[in-house]
């Protein structure tokens, strides 16, 4: 039996349409499953915005604002207790932040 290009690529839409539906946990807590949309091609990608440019003294200043946002967002993966830990290295975080951009406003497009 041999199965044309036309046909395959029906089988697979098909397919592929029953996987996507089949996946999706509201349709089947619910009630009947509706049929998603079928998936869309990529689209070409835009054109990226221009980056801003910043005067080469704040590249350390951007750094150390991007070395205190990690460590707090690694604190905050890490609060597993629930304890508030993590909440508390945000907070500690966005003031430090905040006090870099009243310091170095340029630095931040302020």
């Amino acid at each position: 039996m041999k199965i044309t290009k036309k046909q395959l690529k029906k089988i697979i839409k098909e397919e592929l349409q029953a996987a996507l539906n089949e996946a999706d946990p509201m349709a089947r807590m619910y009630g009947g499953q509706k049929p998603q949309a079928p998936a869309k091609s990529p689209a070409a990608p835009a054109a990226a915005a221009p980056q801003k440019e910043y005067p080469p003294e704040c590249a350390e200043v951007r750094a150390e604002a991007k070395k205190i946002r990690d460590s707090a967002d690694d604190e905050m993966r890490m609060d597993y207790t629930g304890a508030g830990y993590g909440m508390q290295a945000q907070a500690m975080a966005d003031k430090l932040i905040a006090d870099l951009v009243k310091k170095h406003p340029k630095c931040f497009g302020k």
